[in-house]
Order: structure tokens, then sequence, then C-alpha cells
């Protein structure tokens, strides 16, 4: 008897049976986006684009997936963060502390990153275009990334 076979008998003996639908799995509790920020926050999948967050405290915060765009990050304490997979795209992060935050596929497209601290970050895979990166320099005239 094929898997196909199997498979087709126990659906034919359920439908037989009366059962409409299988259970489902239970499902996944969606973030509140509206929690007060501070540190170990978690923020996954947030739409947090033209936030102002400036000088906040976001250290060990959750936001990866989080739309970022256009926000404003100056200053920012994001220490230990894990900002995988975020659109930081036009983001304003001048001296943004990123010291062994996550950024890996993080998009930082004409991102502002002047003078920010990414010492020990992950930046596997990040998309660097036309970023200002820490140092004043363009991403775009260093091999498309920056260095921390």
């Amino acid at each position: 008897m094929t898997v196909f076979t199997r498979k087709f008998i126990t659906v034919f003996t359920l439908l037989m049976l009366g059962v409409t639908a299988l259970p489902s799995a239970p499902a996944v509790a969606a973030v509140d986006c509206s929690v007060p920020f501070g540190p170990g926050v978690n923020l996954y999948e947030c739409g947090l684009g033209d936030a102002f967050l400036n000088f906040s405290n976001l250290a060990g915060a959750n936001l990866s997936r989080t739309d970022l765009t256009f926000a404003n990050i100056v200053g920012t304490n994001l220490q230990g963060a894990n900002l995988s997979r975020a659109d930081l795209s036009q983001a304003f992060m001048r001296g943004a502390n990123l010291r062994n935050a996550n950024l890996s596929r993080a998009n930082l497209t004409n991102a502002f990153l002047f003078e920010a601290d990414l010492r020990g970050a992950n930046l596997d895979r990040v998309i660097w275009d036309n970023t200002t990166c820490p140092d004043g320099s363009n991403s775009d005239d260093n091999g498309d990334r920056c260095f921390p």
C-alpha cells in the first residue's frame, strides 16, 4: 500500500465518520507592539516605520523582522539587540550603540550610521546600499559594506 493510498483511506474514513475538520495547530500569539519600549522588549515584526526612538534604551530587544524604515534612532542603545531581517532603510542612526547586535540580513539601504558603534555586531548578509558608514564613508565605496 502506498503512502498516497493510506492517506486517502484515512481521509475517506474520517469523512465517513462525520469528521469534517481536523484540529489545527494552536495559533501563535501576536506580539503587542504597543508595549512600553525598554531593554529586552519583544517587538518582533512590529511596524515602527517613522518611529522616534532617539536616545532610547533597547539593549537586548527583539526587533527581528521589524519595519524601522525612516526611523529616528539617534544615540539609541541597541547593544545585543536582535535586528535580524529588520528593515532599517532610510533610518537615521547617528551614534547608535549596536555593539554585539545581530544585524544579519538587515536592510540598511540609505541608512545613516555615522558614529554608530558596530563592534562585535553580526553583519552577515546585510544589505548595504548607499549606506553612510560609522566613519562617514559610503558603503558603495567600500565594496558594498561598512566596517565596524
